[in-house]
């Protein structure tokens, strides 16, 4: 498929290498890959490390063709390149032992940082003010480093991440292949695709039903647990609302089970084992099967919210935290519904489900607003702008220390 190289041209012939602090099925690191692909189609030599060496077959690196190298080679490999991007704060021991070893390299190191709870790594970011540029994902993620009161490099920036045009085009489909196609595959054949419908009906959603769904790795912060007692509560209230949850990103069968079995029989007819799902490379039939989107990150809420505008691009209306990132997603009352953090914003989310439920039309134009403002805010094309022109300044920097 042919991909429109645009503002990475510029960045044509340059060494980059990527620093990944492991190469798991998340949000920084598939935005680190797809922006690694990019780079390379604009015909960078693009080439990797994971610092946690998991290069198993079919890894996230892997299936994106980049080529990966040893940890213990990415000192030499990157006191060589023109740009090096080390992602997360998770990379701090790296960062802070190869400037120590390569000082030079600060000059072609950009760090980019995908947490928002600075506090707990404030401690070992050392070298933050050293490296030639910091970039973050939100501004609430900025600021919540600026209050841990670190030292920023000169050039500290925030760049909101963009859908994938890939992704873009899976989401204008009608058909979307299905998990459990996988044995097809392996056997070379070509899965299926279903309808919207088709795949409902697989998930045990009814026409009539109104399904919600929350992805993300299963973490207490990640807000699963309070989101299905706020649905058991309204359906332990309202039997015959038509809710069922789907939800991504269990890290085993194992953990599933356990979480399912502690349901009360109210929230074991909203989710049971078919919308309960394992982390997957492909959550395009999810998307597709659901009616909105719940971002339920507590705390500091989400960092910027990768599954946000993927879910926006879905044209699913967002009902997420008021917290972290996602209010510079989600428009109030426009694209979504915003609740606060904590038990006591659990009824509020409780209100906006059924709101939402209750009001169909409603819920589709703020879901069609949705992926307006993806179009119009959320493009990797405009992240790649964004991110070229920082990179060129990096790149003149060094050439006039050269000159």
């Amino acid at each position: 498929m042919h991909r429109e190289i645009g503002a990475l041209a510029c960045l044509r012939d340059k060494r980059i290498v990527l620093i990944s602090h492991d190469l798991a099925q998340a949000g920084s690191q598939l935005l680190l890959v797809e922006t690694a692909v990019r780079l390379r189609d604009a015909g960078a030599h693009v080439h990797l490390a994971t610092l946690a060496e998991d290069t198993r077959p079919g890894n996230l690196a892997a299936r994106n063709n980049i080529a990966i190298f040893p940890v213990a080679e990415s000192f030499r490999q990157c006191a060589s390149a023109d740009l090096v991007i080390a992602n997360t704060a998770v990379a701090a021991g790296w960062v802070n032992s190869y400037l120590r070893e390569y000082a030079v390299g600060a000059r072609s190191l950009v760090w980019w940082i995908h947490e928002i709870d600075a506090c707990s790594y404030a401690d070992q970011m050392n070298s933050l003010g050293l490296v030639a540029m910091a970039l973050f994902d939100s501004r609430a993620s900025l600021r919540s480093w600026a209050d841990a009161g670190l030292t920023f490099p000169p050039l500290t920036q925030v760049i909101h991440p963009g859908v994938d045009g890939a992704f873009v085009e899976k989401s204008t489909k009608s058909r979307f292949s299905y998990p459990g196609d996988g044995l097809l595959r392996r056997f070379g054949l070509t899965p299926r695709l279903h309808t919207r419908t088709k795949i409902r009906t697989m998930l045990g959603i009814a026409p009539e039903d109104f399904a919600i769904i929350l992805v993300g790795h299963f973490l207490e912060r990640k807000g699963q647990s309070l989101l299905m007692g706020t649905v058991s509560r309204l359906l332990s209230q309202y039997p015959r609302l038509p809710l069922k949850v789907i939800m991504v990103g269990f890290k085993s069968e194992k953990n599933k089970t356990a979480f399912l079995n502690q349901l009360n029989d109210a929230g074991r007819r909203a989710l049971d084992d078919r919308r309960a799902v394992t982390i997957v490379h492909d959550l395009t039939p999810y998307y597709a099967a659901s009616d909105a989107f719940v971002m339920n990150s507590q705390g500091l809420g989400e960092n910027f919210g990768r599954v946000t505008i993927e879910a926006m691009t879905f044209k699913l209306p967002v009902l997420g935290t008021d917290a972290g990132g996602t209010p510079e997603i989600v428009e109030h009352g426009v694209t979504g519904l915003l609740h606060p953090v904590g038990i006591e914003g659990q009824e509020k989310l409780g209100h906006n489900i059924v709101m939402l439920m209750k009001n169909r039309d409603v819920a589709k134009t703020m879901g069609d607003a949705g992926s307006r403002r993806v179009k119009e805010k959320f493009t990797a094309m405009r992240f790649d702008a964004e991110f070229a022109s920082l990179l060129q300044i990096i790149l003149n920097a060094q050439r006039s220390g050269r000159s």
